[in-house]
């Protein structure tokens, strides 16, 4: 895979991301503007620029939808999107979090979705997945992958595990879903949360991933 725009480049934004999410909240967004998740992904009936003023529209069921020409979703009350970093296409944040572990709220984390686009090159779905699984062991040499599965969701492959993994004094828990578009085309849904907040979030993250539409 091309290392410029591989899945390893993609993946380590967003796992640096969780380590530096203290920086990027206070800095870049404004604030004031269990189940097995990966058992539960049921089916259901060319990456462009994301603008942030046009990502959200309000639902009468109370949900937004965050919309691109590429992919949609839905997303419930209490999350709303933000802007995104360099390499990621979509963020969306929790709002109101009830953190209680002082290095989590000296870092002002707070949990994220962010989806990305990259490329699979021709690669088999296990090649990819493997690729990796074997970058992330290289940068975090202690992570663990579980409930792995793969999928069928709104008539697209997707792979999905969960990871867990221990950073800068902190449990981190997070569910990666990798989707399928058209030709070589691969997107990457990053849920990161911490692990003491990890069964609050199951149900959401079930549900956005549900919604994942690829155009």
């Amino acid at each position: 895979m091309n290392k410029s725009f591989s899945i390893f480049i993609t993946i380590i934004i967003i796992f640096v991301f969780a380590a530096m999410a203290y920086w990027f909240l206070s800095t870049q967004i404004n604030l004031s503007e269990v189940n097995n998740p990966i058992t539960n992904l049921v089916n259901n009936a060319a990456p462009s620029a994301v603008s942030g003023n046009n990502l959200n529209q309000n639902q009468p069921s109370g949900e937004n939808v965050l919309a691109t020409d590429d992919f949609s979703l839905t997303y419930p009350a209490g999350w709303r999107s933000a802007p995104a970093i360099t390499g990621v296409s979509a963020m969306i944040v929790k709002e109101n979090e009830n953190i209680a572990d002082p290095e989590a709220k000296k870092m002002n984390f707070q949990t994220y979705l962010a989806v990305a686009y990259d490329s699979s090159e021709g690669q088999t779905k296990d090649e990819v997945v493997e690729y990796l699984k074997n970058e992330l062991r290289a940068v975090i040499p202690e992570i663990v992958f579980s409930r792995e599965n793969f999928l069928t969701v709104n008539g697209r492959e997707v792979y999905a595990t969960e990871i867990t993994f221990r950073k800068s004094g902190l449990d981190f828990h997070v569910l990666e879903v990798l989707v399928w578009g058209k030709e070589n085309d691969l997107w990457v849904l990053s849920y990161n949360t911490l692990e003491e907040l990890w069964q609050g979030y199951v149900s959401d993250f079930e549900k956005i991933t549900q919604s994942f539409i690829v155009k």
